[in-house]
């Protein structure tokens, strides 16, 4: 131990680094929150939560900075005898005794330099190279459950003549990456008689703790050259969180964390893992700004019309995989649904599709998750909710293994085909969309008594498609509608949006001759898709950075939306309820038409949401309805895709003509519609 630790400079500058940061004042308002248990005589410890910013400190003083960040054991000396001496010269405490104080210490960061950077086990450092604070960036796939470990035990000596037998004299305390046998047990021995000293059980203070498995961030990165699924997974690293922390983990989310490495050795082999000293983020954004250039020209040249932006965009979107024209408004549904949020569960955007062609449209529906920040594609061998395991770290009764729909937290949780999932596994799948919640079942055998069920918050968009099935001779008429089987309307009703793909011959044999050839192309083009992306104008890079900026994009609902949205809710609900038998209007129609007019807002890089939006959000919810049902109320027909000669219809002046008519269109319903309600 170098003597520079305890001059007299460096005391000096941790307890002027308190007094600067306002910690001075926090302790002397935890001392009088104390005063309830000194009057009882608790003979426990008492704690006292430092913060502590090391760049601050690095520039009050650069040797105690150092110290912070290179020798945790000697910062952690320094500051428990700083804040001993406060509290016993000002006699804040009357009473205690200096070893019942203790003093935790929570780094704010760490420098941005990569000696400081964790990414994966073999950046560990060796354990001969001592401890010190590292940053690790990742995702929780798994937590145990909580239990309790022992954060100070006092012990006695028990000859009563012994200066041992009283005060506060043997308080044993948890150090970090220690195990209970280290703070528990029966080997201890008085300093003065050298007798076995005997815990005072009244006095053990216990503490929460889990044990969480986790992975590097990049681990679910998802892009259109390598798709990773949830079977194929980096190491996990197991990281100890405890006290307050644990409240601030959740199975799914994406952390930035402060960290101790600790190794354990058991019959020659080293096992390594994390003591979770801080959480310094939750989630890691950075924000963009500044339109593509040929974005940027293309809304300019589009600005004057509510709805020609988007639609020139979902247009050209995807023209590697399905050629543009087809897939017009599913392709527009996507790029809303990638845009929008996710921190409401009730408001997310999960997105259905019934089509024939299910090969393209998984390869339209894996593109398109390839531009969310974490894409997690469900596989039949991995849990949908997730599972309870017997706890691989031997730390508590079971350990929680999260399922698919709770690792694509903030992202695309993609199903594929949903028509070939059991009967069991689609139950628990409408329950989850309905309810907006993940549940897990813990067996009793890890409980011991009934079945217990974890709740865990749905923050990700589900997207999954299937075949219809075979149309009637009646429902020929009904282009986008084919009679659905009792699990395919349960799907549609739980799930937020449902496109179907279905449309007229002539139309259809259109489509599927340009997407032949569309294939044809990319077979003789290999795996480089850069070339025809360029042909369509907008490229995967530029598509991917407008998506960043638009999804940042904070909008406002003018009183106008709110008013349209309200009104054709209880006008929809109004005629369903009267005019079609056996038929109700989805109960989510409020929150999914909401998200939808607030990502079209978004997508047009708007800050206010306007009727236009709104009534882009209702037509596609009308077609929705269409795919569902058979019918819409506003006499809207799906268009899957156009023609080349369509263009103006569906995306120029034409079209804008056509969308302020079916706004005097849904105005006009709702007059006749609303009934009392309005």
């Amino acid at each position: 131990m170098e003597p520079c630790y305890f001059k007299l400079d460096i005391v000096s500058a941790a307890l002027l680094y308190l007094d600067n940061t306002g910690s001075l004042k926090d302790i002397k308002e935890k001392c009088n929150a104390y005063q309830p248990d000194l009057r009882q005589k608790n003979n426990g410890t008492y704690s006292f939560s430092i913060p502590l910013e090391p760049m601050d400190i690095m520039d009050l003083d650069v040797q105690l900075g150092d110290v912070v960040l290179h020798n945790p054991k000697i910062a952690h000396y320094i500051f428990q005898e700083v804040v001993s001496t406060i509290i016993t010269s000002l006699n804040l405490m009357p009473g205690i005794e200096s070893n019942q104080i203790v003093v935790i210490l929570r780094l704010l960061s760490v420098p941005g330099m990569p000696c400081y950077r964790l990414n994966s086990f073999k950046h560990f450092p060796h354990p001969t190279e001592g401890k010190r604070y590292f940053q690790f960036s990742g995702i929780v796939t798994g937590a145990t459950v909580v239990h309790k470990y022992t954060k100070s035990a006092r012990y006695r000596c028990p000859e009563t003549s012994c200066l041992g037998n009283s005060g506060s004299m043997y308080i044993r305390l948890h150090a970090p990456g220690a195990k209970e046998a280290q703070t528990i047990r029966r080997t201890f021995h008085c300093q003065y008689c050298n007798g076995t000293l005997e815990e005072d059980v009244k006095c053990r203070e216990l503490g929460d703790k889990i044990v969480v498995d986790m992975v590097d961030s990049g681990t679910f990165h998802h892009s259109i050259q390598s798709v990773l699924t949830t079977g194929v997974r980096s190491q996990a690293v197991k990281v100890f969180v405890r006290d307050e922390l644990v409240n601030d983990v959740e199975i799914g989310q994406h952390y930035r964390i402060i960290g101790l490495p600790t190794y354990e050795t058991l019959n020659g082999t080293i096992t390594v893992s994390l003591e979770m000293n801080n959480i310094v983020s939750t989630r890691i954004s950075q924000r963009q700004t500044g339109l593509p250039e040929r974005m940027r020209l293309l809304h300019e040249d589009r600005r004057t019309s509510p709805w020609s932006f988007g639609l020139s965009l979902a247009y050209m979107f995807g023209g590697e995989i399905s050629p543009p024209g087809t897939y017009l408004h599913l392709k527009l549904g996507l790029l809303l649904s990638l845009i929008g949020r996710c921190d409401n569960p009730s408001y997310r955007m999960d997105t259905l599709v019934i089509g024939k062609d299910t090969g393209v449209l998984h390869q339209l529906l894996m593109y398109a998750a390839s531009f969310s920040e974490r894409t997690i594609v469900h596989s039949s061998g991995h849990h949908l909710m997730g599972k309870a395991l017997k706890d691989k770290h031997s730390s508590g009764s079971y350990f929680v293994e999260g399922g698919s729909l709770l690792l694509a937290n903030g992202g695309v949780c993609y199903l594929g085909d949903v028509g070939r999932f059991k009967k069991k596994t689609m139950e628990e799948l409408q329950q989850a969309l309905e309810g907006g919640n993940a549940q897990v079942t813990i067996p009793p055998k890890f409980n011991g008594g009934l079945p217990e069920v974890l709740t865990y918050p749905l923050r990700c968009k589900v997207w999954a498609y299937m075949e219809p099935t075979k149309k009637t001779n009646a429902q020929m008429d009904v282009p986008g509608w084919s009679e659905m089987d009792n699990a395919t309307r349960l799907m549609a009703d739980k799930i937020g949006m449902v496109y179907s793909t279905e449309t007229d011959s002539a139309v259809e044999e259109y489509a599927n001759s340009l997407i032949s050839h569309q294939m044809l192309m990319n077979a003789v083009a290999g795996q480089d898709r850069a070339e025809p992306a360029k042909k369509y104008g907008i490229d995967f890079e530029e598509f991917k950075k407008f998506i960043d900026i638009a999804s940042q994009q904070v909008v406002e609902f003018t009183e106008a939306a709110k008013d349209l949205i309200c009104r054709y809710y209880i006008s929809s609900r109004n005629m369903y309820a009267t005019s079609v038998q056996g038929s109700t209007f989805p109960r989510n129609a409020v929150q999914v038409i909401t998200s939808l007019a607030a990502s079209h807002a978004r997508l047009h890089h708007r800050p206010d949401v306007l009727e236009g939006d709104a009534v882009m959000a209702i037509l596609l919810y009308e077609e929705s309805v269409v795919a569902r049902l058979g019918m819409s109320a506003l006499s809207v027909q799906p268009t899957p895709h156009i023609r080349d000669n369509d263009l103006d219809e569906y995306i120029g002046l034409k079209n804008d003509k056509k969308m302020q008519q079916f706004h005097i269109r849904i105005l006009r319903f709702c007059t006749t519609h609303a009934g009392d309600e309005e």
